[in-house]
């Protein structure tokens, strides 16, 4: 459809010209030669405009972005394709949450061309690496690093839980933390909501790492769309915990690391 608006207006411009030729040879150009010029330049500018916007201006960002961007995370709040397809691949635009340097969470836009195999695996609520820095500009972070990927992943989630693990308690399951597979025994909703998340109480067993028996425990897992199927009645889920802590357990969240 966009392509027919533009094609219709291409089409009205040079008939405009064409029409009104001989009054723009005399007032405007004072030559034919300059007149087949205009219609030429008039003729590219969409191609040049579309060109520009869905190549070059994404090259610069991206040299900007590596060279004085700042690396962090973006959840996807919600995504769809443009339409455009380049070598194949479709453009995708996302709609990310990301959180900055102070602990703010921002909302901005991107659009992304990727695989149709990497586009099976996201969904709303993924996580992906981003890169920003202070004109506003976002985008994908191709070389992202995971410590400070993660550390940003505990921020935004003691954010958005308040009632759930504090950042503390995350970075002491990142430095002390034992992880290990428990199952899953129950799954019992609240029916409580924060944003897209339901709010779920889990409770697994955690096998003893001396050989004795398994411990209980249980406590509130915010959901997301993309955590729902990971977490199933009977499943096996890696969990890390504090020895002698483990009624603070987390869930490890399986992002993508290389999902674009």
């Amino acid at each position: 459809m966009k392509k027919v608006i533009v094609f219709l207006l291409i089409i009205g411009v040079l008939g405009a010209i064409f029409y009104n030729r001989e009054y723009l040879l005399d007032y405007f150009l004072g030559g034919e030669a300059n007149l087949i010029v205009w219609i030429t330049i008039i003729s590219l500018s969409p191609f040049v405009f579309i060109l520009y916007f869905t190549i070059v201006k994404p090259i610069f960002v991206n040299n900007r972005l590596r060279k004085n961007g700042i690396r962090s995370i973006g959840f996807i709040k919600s995504m769809s394709q443009t339409g455009t397809m380049v070598n194949n691949k479709p453009m995708v635009r996302f709609e990310l949450e990301v959180i900055d340097e102070q602990s703010e969470l921002f909302i901005t836009e991107i659009k992304e061309v990727i695989s149709l195999t990497a586009l099976a695996e996201i969904q709303v609520g993924t996580v992906l690496p981003v890169i920003y820095n202070n004109r506003g500009e976002v985008g994908i972070d191709d070389t992202p690093d995971l410590e400070k990927m993660q550390d940003a992943i505990d921020k935004y989630q003691a954010i958005k839980t308040p009632d759930g693990l504090s950042y503390d308690e995350r970075v002491e399951h990142r430095k002390y933390g034992v992880k290990t597979l428990a199952t899953v025994t129950e799954l019992k909703p609240t029916g409580e909501k924060a944003d897209d998340k339901d709010v779920v109480m889990v409770a697994v067993e955690i096998p003893n790492s001396s050989g004795g028996e398994t411990k209980k425990v249980s406590r509130k897992i915010y959901l997301s769309p993309s955590l729902r199927q990971y977490i199933q009645l009977g499943s096996l889920v890696e969990v890390v915990y504090v020895p002698g802590k483990e009624d603070k357990f987390g869930i490890v969240y399986p992002f993508k690391r290389e999902a674009l």
